[in-house]
């Protein structure tokens, strides 16, 4: 594939001669064949010393030795400027950076690729060298010239613990390298099912796409890993928050719903309890009803009129949809693209109402006052810019002299 990055090994060798196993041949051994000695501090011609090879060779004793007798323990060497630390740490041996480290080896430096001593850790896949670099506060996130992190080499290599100790230590999921691949893409480009649902676990994004627009899903598909990439899905719990995803929707939806129709409650000046019954009983304290006692002597309706109402036959659906507001927003809907004179009838009918600007008005603005957290005194409101108590409010002010009265005669 185009976007795998660079092999780790490229390179890893210095290019002196060597003989086999690595071994330095004998013309880069400590006494050479004329019988002249050598000191710690003797370079090749690549830059290479002898304790670039002692170390790659895990052979500590010799290690020791050459920083006792003055070694340079940051000397840079061979094609990709590498210390003797880079090379210790790319072939993982633990003990060989932990005695270079008690030399003063500067583990934040980088060869000439850009990595770094936990960058080359994480390509030997030895998780001790790595939690030993972390414990010793390496930068988690440092990445190479490419925007590759170790998390997104690790996932690459399909190296489950090393995920799991990156993770742990808060690497951060959601970087993207230069081509626009998340530590999850790679996992996919591997086909790691463990590294995929660890990450997946840990909150990447499973719809991020590269600079070429490709989801996870997609390179699961093309690079035939969709198998373990479902898997990796179901087992964490991806299609739970699929769920909570979609839930989150609905109640979205059913805020919309709920805002809507509380607008068109204040626009029009009636009560929840008003829209929801005003096809059945009309506007509270309007001419067609009235609160008082159907057998009351003022009361010009009587019980059978009073009731007269048609009921609506019920479907199965009916209480869901009042328990969600769905039926209160159709109705509302319905309302407001009624004709322009049904809605004139309506509005002549309400005693409430005093124009769609003057209720919006008088809800969010009482008295005038544009601090619209303002709390008016228990059981006060504004009707037509006029202030009206509801406790005492027995009945609705006449729209014409903008005043209201106790209606203590009727009782």
């Amino acid at each position: 594939m185009s976007n795998t990055p660079e092999d780790p090994d490229l390179e890893l060798q210095p290019t002196a001669t060597r003989g086999l196993a690595g071994k330095p041949t004998a013309s880069e051994s400590a006494v050479n064949a004329t019988g002249t000695s050598s000191t710690a501090t003797d370079v090749d011609a690549d830059g290479i010393t002898a304790l670039h090879w002692a170390a790659i060779n895990n052979r500590i004793t010799i290690c020791k030795y050459l920083l006792d007798n003055g070694a340079e323990v940051d000397a840079k060497g061979g094609s990709l400027q590498a210390t003797p630390l880079h090379w210790a740490a790319r072939r993982g041996w633990v003990y060989i950076v932990h005695l270079l480290v008690q030399y003063g080896a500067d583990i934040h430096g980088t060869d000439l690729q850009g990595f770094n001593t936990l960058l080359l850790s994480v390509h030997s896949s030895n998780i001790l060298l790595v939690v030993y670099l972390l414990h010793l506060e390496v930068p988690v996130d440092t990445a190479d010239p490419n925007g590759r992190t170790a998390l997104h080499w690790a996932a690459y290599q399909g190296d489950a613990l090393t995920v799991d100790s990156l993770l742990n230590w808060g690497a951060d999921v959601k970087l993207k390298d230069t081509t626009g691949f998340t530590a999850l893409h790679w996992a996919v480009v591997r086909g790691n099912k463990p590294c995929m649902k660890r990450l997946i676990e840990e909150g990447s994004d499973v719809n991020a796409v590269s600079n070429e627009g490709k989801s996870c899903q997609a390179m699961a598909q093309e690079m035939n890993t969709i198998a373990n990439w479902n898997s990796a899905l179901k087992e964490a719990g991806h299609s739970y928050g699929v769920i909570i995803a979609g839930w989150s929707c609905l109640q979205m939806i059913w805020v919309v719903f709920l805002a809507f129709v509380q607008l068109v409650q204040v626009s029009r000046a009636i009560t929840t309890n008003e829209a929801s019954n005003l096809h059945r009983y009309g506007f509270m304290g309007a001419d067609d009803f009235s609160s008082l006692p159907p057998d009351h002597a003022s009361n010009p309706n009587n019980a059978d009129t009073a009731h007269a109402h048609s009921h609506a036959r019920k479907r199965w659906w009916t209480p869901i949809f009042k328990l969600l507001g769905i039926d209160q927003f159709i109705s509302t809907a319905q309302d407001t693209m009624a004709s322009r004179q049904t809605r004139q009838q309506w509005r002549a009918t309400n005693p409430a109402d005093q124009g769609y600007y003057r209720n919006c008005v008088d809800f969010w603005f009482p008295q005038g006052d544009a601090n619209i957290f303002k709390a008016l005194p228990e059981g006060t409101a504004a009707m037509g810019d006029v202030t009206v108590n509801y406790y005492t409010l027995w009945d609705f002010p006449s729209k014409k002299n903008q005043d209201y009265e106790l209606v203590e005669n009727i009782v």
